[in-house]
């Protein structure tokens, strides 16, 4: 038998009295006398709460019964490992005397460890500023742009030389007048 099977018997028979427990019970209501009394109501409930108790008694106890003979049986029985599942499972969960690994680590461990979290801090800190840096530029790109188009959106030119080569800042040519009187 595959170790899997083994554990999943050996767990299901552990629930297995509260099963027939109920199961019991159940069989104790359908098989009860009082379906056949006419009588007050007090005297039909208590019959029913009898044979359901009952019923669920005689069910755990067979339960009981099937569950210690179910483990004496999977106890004589040979479990071969199961290479696919060894992997996923506890490490308490083996029958048997269980043994505790422990790894001792020396200084000069302790030491390589020590430097190469330093070394991989470093390279995310210089990873972070160039970032940092980079996002910086972007940003001041882009206040730039936001400021020459607000210029624009203003009538106010940039700080440029005009066309005639007199530098005008601040001055929107829409509202010098032109000779003639005309805008």
């Amino acid at each position: 038998m595959k170790y899997t099977q083994y554990t999943l018997l050996k767990n299901g028979l552990w629930a297995l009295p509260v099963f027939t427990a109920f199961v019991g019970a159940m069989v104790g209501y359908f098989m009860s006398s009082a379906h056949n009394l006419y009588a007050g109501d007090a005297v039909i409930w208590q019959q029913f709460a009898k044979d359901i108790a009952l019923g669920g008694f005689i069910g755990g106890l067979i339960g009981l019964t099937i569950m210690f003979f179910g483990h004496a049986t999977l106890d004589n029985v040979k479990v071969e490992d199961d290479p696919r599942y060894k992997d996923k499972r506890r490490a308490g969960s083996s029958s048997g005397i269980q043994s505790m690994v422990t790894k001792v680590y020396e200084k000069a461990d302790l030491d390589d460890h020590k430097k190469s979290t330093a070394k991989v801090a470093s390279k995310y800190k210089e990873k972070a500023d160039a970032e940092k840096a980079e996002k910086a530029q972007i940003l001041e790109m882009g206040t730039k742009g936001i400021e020459e188009k607000r210029k624009a959106a203003l009538g106010i030119k940039s700080s440029a030389v005009d066309k005639s080569g007199v530098k005008k800042s601040g001055v929107n040519k829409s509202s010098v007048k032109k000779p003639g009187g005309k805008k």
